[in-house]
């Protein structure tokens, strides 16, 4: 099985942020024969797997209506949009609606993704991917994989959440490794 460099930048282990704001540019291999769609959010673009297609208008307001009633959340966001697949994987992106985010990805956001139930391991990693500054964490529940992006674009702070059964995360590596290789900032990078 050959590595896929996503595999190296999720397995680097959960790390501080540097101190002096530090983010090493990442590229990411890809592969456009996995990709479908452009979807774009403001001043965020990317391009989805071609296996993921839209959440119906119900299912997401019904998703966005819990949300907004979720009184433990510790960001206030607004969920964009929503993707799906037939092995119920999920694509949420959402924008966070506070400032100096950065500085709240700290211990006590660690420790709050650490008593979600059924959270096995967490790992995080900072970078910059196309012009992007982002904080990646790989959070592994028992039956799921999370790959949460936080992306620092302009003056906004996008939430990139590509949720995957664990039985299907070794062959979907390669599509979401292709789809987070085009995210860019709409209008400044093509």
């Amino acid at each position: 099985m050959k590595m896929i460099p996503i595999i190296i930048l999720i397995m680097s282990g959960c790390q501080a942020k540097p101190p002096d704001g530090n983010f090493p540019k990442y590229e990411l291999r890809s592969n456009p024969e996995m990709l479908g769609d452009t979807v774009v959010f403001d001043n965020l673009s990317f391009r989805l797997p071609n296996t993921f297609n839209y959440i119906g208008i119900n299912d997401l307001d019904r998703l966005k209506e819990k949300i907004n009633n979720d009184q433990n959340s510790y960001f206030q966001f607004e969920l964009i949009n929503g993707f799906s697949d037939k092995n119920n994987s999920a694509i949420l992106v959402s924008k966070i609606n506070e400032s100096d985010v950065i500085s709240k990805l700290d211990s006590t956001y660690y420790d709050y993704l650490l008593s979600v139930l059924e959270t096995n391991d967490i790992q995080e990693t900072t970078f910059t991917l196309n012009g992007i500054k982002t904080i990646q964490y790989q959070i592994n529940y028992e039956k799921m994989t999370n790959i949460k992006l936080f992306l620092f674009i302009i003056d906004q702070t996008f939430c990139v959440d590509y949720f995957i059964n664990n039985n299907v995360f070794n062959e979907k590596l390669e599509s979401i490794e292709s789809s987070l290789s085009t995210l860019r900032i709409e209008g400044v990078l093509k």
